[in-house]
């Protein structure tokens, strides 16, 4: 017996770039790429898309965000929820998946809180 094969598209959620491959030529944002997107996939037979969320900036370059920031590389994301709402709502044949981070556990004493 075969095994099946599920295909996914793993993607961003950002403001993206202006002038990449798949921009948007600096247009208001109104969620149609993605739509449009999850048509495509969904027509391509893809069994579901993912779209990811980020809480933290990252400091993987030199232990700081300001690279992060300056160049905008990995954040802003937006949150991921509305938008699979949005997709689910105009796709019919294809999984839905917006990943949902927690916040980051604080393991100080809220007494131990200097402000």
């Amino acid at each position: 017996m075969s095994r099946r094969f599920h295909l996914a598209w793993f993607t961003n959620f950002t403001a993206g770039n202006w002038d990449g491959t798949f921009s948007h030529g600096g247009s208001p944002w109104d969620g149609r790429f993605f739509v449009d997107m999850a048509q495509a996939l969904e027509r391509a037979c893809f069994d579901y898309v993912i779209y990811e969320d980020k809480l933290l900036v990252p400091e993987a370059h030199r232990g700081s965000t300001e690279t992060t920031l300056k160049y905008a590389q990995q954040v802003p994301k937006h949150d991921p929820v509305p938008l699979a709402t949005m997709v689910a709502a105009a796709t019919s044949r294809i999984g839905v998946v917006p990943t949902m981070s927690k916040t980051p556990t604080i393991k100080a004493h809220p007494s131990e809180f200097r402000i």
